[in-house]
Order: C-alpha cells, then sequence, then structure tokens
C-alpha cells in the first residue's frame, strides 16, 4: 500500500501461486507482461509447460503411497497437498498416506502417525541443504523399523529448489525425480 500510494506499480503474489507447473507459468506470464518481457517470459512459461507434459506422458498407473516431509526448526511436519512436493507426487500417481490419516494440510508428524501411514515413499525436502538429518532421529525410531518406506529404503531426499513454491523452472527436474520413483 505504501509504494503503491507513492504511484510505484507493485505485484503481489501469494506463495501458493507458486505451488504448481501450471500456477507458475501463469505467474512467470503475469510479471513478464508487467516488466515488459512478455516474449520472454511466454517461452520459458511455454518450456516449463512443455516439459512437465513430457513427463505426464510418462506417468504409468502405479499408484503407492507416500508421505512428504518437512521439517522448521525442531518440528517435523508432514506436507499437504498444496504444496509443491507432495502435489507433484500425486499428479505422479501416488497417493497422499498422511491425507489417509487426516494430515489434509501441513502439520507435525510423529512417529506414531508415520507408523499408523505405513507409507511406500517417503519424499524428503532438503531445505537449504540439510539433508535428512533433521529427520534421522525419527527415522532412526525402531518402532519404525517396519514402515514400508524406511523397510525398503525408499527415502527420496529431494532439493527444495527443485519440488517447492522457490521451485522455478527447476519443477520438472524435481518431478522427474518424483515420478522416477512413484514408477519403481
Amino acid at each position: 500500500d505504501q509504494l503503491e500510494s507513492t504511484g510505484v506499480e507493485t505485484i503481489s503474489f501469494d506463495g501458493s501461486e507458486f505451488d504448481t507447473p501450471e500456477a507458475y507459468a501463469a505467474a512467470l506470464r503475469e510479471l513478464g507482461a508487467a516488466l515488459g518481457l512478455e516474449h520472454k517470459a511466454d517461452a520459458l512459461a511455454a518450456e516449463l509447460e512443455s516439459d512437465i507434459a513430457i513427463l505426464d506422458e510418462k506417468r504409468d498407473d502405479s499408484s503407492p503411497s507416500f508421505v512428504a516431509l518437512m521439517a522448521r526448526g525442531p518440528s517435523i511436519m508432514a506436507m499437504g497437498e498444496n504444496n509443491a512436493l507432495p502435489g507433484l507426487a500425486v499428479r505422479a500417481g501416488a497417493t497422499n498416506a498422511a491425507a489417509d490419516i487426516g494430515l489434509t494440510t501441513t502439520a507435525p508428524i510423529d512417529a506414531e502417525q508415520l507408523l499408523k501411514a505405513n507409507p511406500e515413499i517417503i519424499f524428503v525436502e532438503d531445505f537449504n541443504g540439510s539433508g535428512l538429518e533433521p529427520f534421522q532421529e525419527m527415522l532412526d525410531n525402531p518402532a519404525l523399523a517396519d514402515v514400508e518406506a524406511i523397510k525398503n529404503d525408499r527415502l527420496v531426499l529431494v532439493p527444495m529448489n527443485e519440488a517447492s513454491a522457490l521451485a522455478g523452472l527447476n519443477m520438472p527436474t524435481g518431478y522427474e525425480k518424483i515420478l522416477t520413483e512413484v514408477q519403481k
């Protein structure tokens, strides 16, 4: 409001406008139009859409269950499908085991809930290069040894710059990793 009151043109994006390839492409085109770079933005958005469409064609009828985990501070959370990483997993054909136990939005998850969800795959967001470290205590819990994803070593680390609202034009790279795991 302060910038607009001084005559500075502003554009505001909600984080959800970067959670799907289609939403990101639309935001990219909007930004390109505002900056007078319509052709460049449209070319980048079209390339993103094309890369995603090519990957979509590779989907098969696999439907393993998954949980997508993220860590912020001391909290480990299951991501809701409105986030990019689990949204891409669903797009790849997987089913969200966290939703099956009532975690439909991003929320803290504990070992008991993870055991109850018993996902075949656990996608882990690599937040700022921290890797599995924030999750290790939970994942090493002996009570989780029989969780399908842990037992079968299907813990998939996905960098946040490939499958999050920050992924941007790298989203096809993250989607390909997720799709490849879903189809194993």
